[in-house]
This record gives structure tokens, C-alpha cells and sequence, in this order.
């Protein structure tokens, strides 16, 4: 039974880390395609949030474990840092400098959605963090490196 669960695990890793690539590239499309808004108004930094946000995301993504691949707690809470800090700029630059002629550019709903992503994993990765604990192999709870 544990080893079934364990690659149900797997796989839905393997899946998630996919969607994160597909999500990942598509944004990098995005501001190669949108990159003349970096211009258009001068005080909002939405370009160069996204840009940021993509380095980032594809430099989090093997934070929530250690070498040996146990869940790490240390991992998840720099990670929920990260991903709040970045939704505070990404809600900075969406909602206060918003700016109308970016409305209609692709860049923009891609921010909105790198926004949202952002604010619900950190909050999964507080939830994460606040728990704590990971079942252990004897279906008891054991704490988390």
C-alpha cells in the first residue's frame, strides 16, 4: 500500500513539475512578446515583476526538500516568505501603479494569474509550515527536517 501511494506521489510531482514548466515558458512568451511595455508607463515595474517572478519560481521549485528528497519545513518556509513577498510587489504593481494601456496587453492577465498563484502558494506553504508534520512509514506522525 505505501509503495502505491508513493508513486501516486511521484507521478502527481512529475505533473505538477510539467505545469510548472508549461507555465514557465509561456510566461518567458509573454515578455518576449510584450516586451514594449516595459516602456509604455513609466512607473509601474510589471514587466520586470514577471521576469523576476519567473526566475524565481523556476529557482523555488526544489526548495520544499532536502538532498536525500524528505520534506524539509526550512525549505517550505523560505518559500512562503518568497512567494508572499513577491505577491506584495505583484499586488503593489497590479493595484496601485496600475496602469490602463497595460489592461489589454497579455503580460497583464499573465501577472494576475502569477499574482494569484503566488498568494495561494504561500499560503498552502504557511498551512505546510504551521503543520509541520509528515506521516511516517508506521502511520504515525514524525516531524519534518
Amino acid at each position: 500500500m505505501l509503495n502505491e501511494e508513493a508513486e501516486i506521489t511521484r507521478c502527481c510531482m512529475l505533473l505538477l513539475r510539467l505545469a510548472g514548466v508549461a507555465y514557465e515558458v509561456s510566461g518567458v512568451v509573454f515578455l518576449v512578446k510584450d516586451y514594449h511595455v516595459a516602456h509604455i508607463c513609466p512607473g509601474s515595474h510589471l514587466w520586470a515583476y514577471v521576469l523576476v517572478s519567473l526566475l524565481l519560481g523556476t529557482a523555488a521549485m526544489n526548495t520544499f526538500y532536502t538532498q536525500r528528497g524528505e520534506p524539509s519545513t526550512r525549505g517550505s518556509v523560505c518559500y512562503a516568505l518568497g512567494a508572499a513577498g513577491m505577491a506584495a510587489w505583484g499586488g503593489y504593481e497590479l493595484i496601485v501603479v496600475s496602469c490602463p494601456p497595460l489592461l489589454p496587453q497579455q503580460i497583464h492577465g499573465y501577472s494576475v494569474a502569477t499574482f494569484i498563484l503566488q498568494v495561494l502558494s504561500a499560503v498552502a506553504a504557511i498551512i505546510c509550515c504551521v503543520g509541520g508534520r509528515v506521516l511516517d512509514g508506521d502511520g504515525g506522525y514524525a516531524d519534518m527536517a
